[in-house]
């Protein structure tokens, strides 16, 4: 993420980075939030940031081109109210891959940090309805169908309030579904930067992708440069802890799938 949405550093600095790290491939996914109510919350990408974030991309795109590929995608937010309004406005721009993500329970922004005071003040049976909530809405938001990858489908977890239930059930139906809907499983490193330590999905869940074969994307969800680095190794060392094998990069809306050794 980058100064366009939540992110601390430009898409520039992130490339010259990479580059340094030798990164062969780098992929771009600011926040795109429309609310229901029409407005964006201040650090979302608004509607006319589309054109000059895909022109800046594109700049340095060819710019670097003898280094490392840049791809352009972007991170939207689910809301059922506004979720294909959203896909048909960003079917005019020209993304390599399109992300949905669940970052708003019945208006609840449980992953800021402005949440935790609200999170701390919840029964059980309470966290037991968000995260029932949660996990219902990143299912209606895979099967509408009109992205290419799910992000952080734990990402409830992230502030470590966890409820005492069991969940199996839910992460079951949900790997189904991603596995029916033929979608691609975001491997995110950032969940080791926050309170619950652990990578999205938990080691419980990517067992069951491992097992169904399910593509999955690796990322770092960099904020800023130093978590490019940070957390690049340790999610690939996470994808070989788990034999996820079949890796997917993206062109144009178009799926790559490569082994991963």
């Amino acid at each position: 993420h980058t100064t366009y949405s939540d992110g601390k550093n430009s898409m520039e600095e992130y490339v010259k980075v990479a580059i340094d790290n030798n990164f062969s491939e780098i992929g771009f996914s600011d926040h795109f939030i429309l609310l229901p109510s029409g407005s964006f919350p201040p650090y979302s990408m608004k509607l006319n940031d589309l054109t000059k974030y895909i022109n800046e991309a594109r700049s340095l795109r060819k710019k670097y081109r003898s280094k490392i590929k840049i791809k352009i995608g972007i991170e939207v937010d689910f809301f059922p109210e506004n979720c294909k309004d959203v896909a048909k406005i960003l079917s005019k721009y020209p993304f390599d891959y399109t992300i949905i993500a669940v970052h708003y329970v019945n208006s609840f922004p449980f992953d800021t940090l402005d949440a935790i005071n609200e999170w701390k003040n919840f029964d059980n049976n309470e966290i037991i309805r968000i995260y029932k909530s949660y996990y219902e809405l990143v299912m209606e938001s895979i099967n509408i169908g009109l992205f290419d990858i799910v992000a952080h489908i734990d990402l409830i977890k992230k502030f470590g309030f966890i409820p005492n239930y069991d969940f199996r059930d839910y992460e079951k139906k949900l790997i189904d579904l991603i596995a029916q809907k033929d979608i691609v499983v975001e491997i995110n490193s950032s969940g080791l930067r926050h309170p619950i330590k652990e990578i999205y999905p938990s080691e419980r869940i990517v067992r069951i992708i491992a097992e169904k074969k399910i593509p999955v994307i690796l990322s770092t969800d960099a904020h800023e440069v130093k978590h490019l680095i940070e957390g690049y190794e340790k999610v690939l060392d996470f994808a070989r802890k788990f034999q996820l094998k079949k890796i997917a990069t993206f062109n144009k809306r178009k799926r790559n799938i490569h082994e991963l050794v």
